[in-house]
């Protein structure tokens, strides 16, 4: 009896044992299951990867963007518009002129000289023209008082006005970099919750494809500050004679005129004088070698002629 009741106990505790065995067995099973699958993201308490949260953050980032671009409709945002204007000039003294410019850009913050180019054209008549172009830039606010008063450097034979509208252009870059920089905070939060070299790796490569968007972004946005700031003005400047000057000019009497036309006569023939001169100094050297081998020839034709006629007499 004390035997089989030994017996029955030890059965029993050979068989809870085992249930405890396979019970641990099982917990451990499960445990390096969820350990292999373990995710180190969660979103509403369910596991994601890393694929799975940048997913969810660019898709939160397009929803973001058609929100901030639907607000941004609404709104009335500063206009952002490129302007150039060009002028053509003619002057009677191009190097006084370009210095005047000099002056004026420099003595108004935020104006400043592009560049300047100078050339000389001979014409048919063999007379020298003198042009330039020039392209500044003049703040927005002052552009008009200043273009008013180069206007008044000669006479102006053409003038154009030319604008282009970037506001919504300016306002989508700055929806997308506002975008675009939630979703890099969002993206550097994972990064620090991530727990393997492959997660990182991910990030690492999204972090730095936004990054670049961004940096884009943001030097077209630094270029459209500059060129809405200012306006750029393009100036073609030739140099004429007085008399075609004045002749331009509504408000000069015929007595100017005749005047300029003289004085341009007068002028014309000095430069023939000294075209002349100037002619004469360069055939000296011919001159000299015709005479040099000349002379001698001369001298015995000289001779023999008289030669000849001595004879006959």
């Amino acid at each position: 009896m004390v035997k089989k009741r030994m017996h029955t106990w030890y059965c029993s505790l050979v068989m809870a044992l085992l249930v405890m065995i396979s019970g641990c067995s099982a917990s451990s099973g499960d445990m390096a299951g969820e350990a292999g699958d373990a995710k180190w993201i969660t979103h509403e308490g369910q596991a994601e990867s890393a694929d799975t949260a940048i997913e969810r953050s660019s898709a939160i980032r397009e929803e973001e963007a058609a929100e901030a671009e639907a607000g941004s409709m609404d709104g009335d945002p500063e206009r952002k518009i490129i302007r150039e204007q060009y002028l053509h000039l003619d002057v009677q003294d191009l190097d006084q002129t370009l210095e005047r410019v000099e002056k004026l850009v420099n003595r108004i913050s935020g104006a400043y000289i592009e560049s300047v180019e100078q050339w000389e054209v001979e014409t048919p008549h063999r007379q020298a023209e003198y042009h330039a172009h020039v392209i500044l830039r003049l703040p927005v606010g002052q552009a008009v008082s200043l273009l008013q008063e180069i206007e008044t450097y000669g006479n102006v034979l053409r003038r154009s006005v030319h604008g282009q509208d970037v506001t919504v252009e300016y306002v989508d870059n700055e929806s997308r970099l506002r975008n675009l920089t939630k979703h890099e905070e969002r993206l550097l939060s994972l990064y620090d919750q991530a727990e393997t070299i492959e997660d990182m790796l991910k990030l690492e490569k999204e972090l730095s494809r936004i990054r670049e968007q961004i940096e884009t972004i943001q030097g077209r946005q630094q270029y459209l500050d500059r060129v809405t700031s200012t306006v750029r003005v393009t100036l073609d400047i030739r140099q004429v004679e007085e008399k075609e000057y004045l002749g331009a000019q509504d408000n000069k009497s015929v007595w100017h005129e005749a005047w300029a036309g003289l004085k341009q006569s007068v002028h014309n023939i000095g430069r023939l004088a000294q075209r002349g001169f100037v002619l004469l100094v360069t055939l000296i050297p011919y001159l000299i070698i015709v005479a040099v081998l000349g002379l001698p020839g001369y001298m015995l034709t000289t001779r023999l002629y008289r030669k000849r006629k001595t004879r006959g007499d």
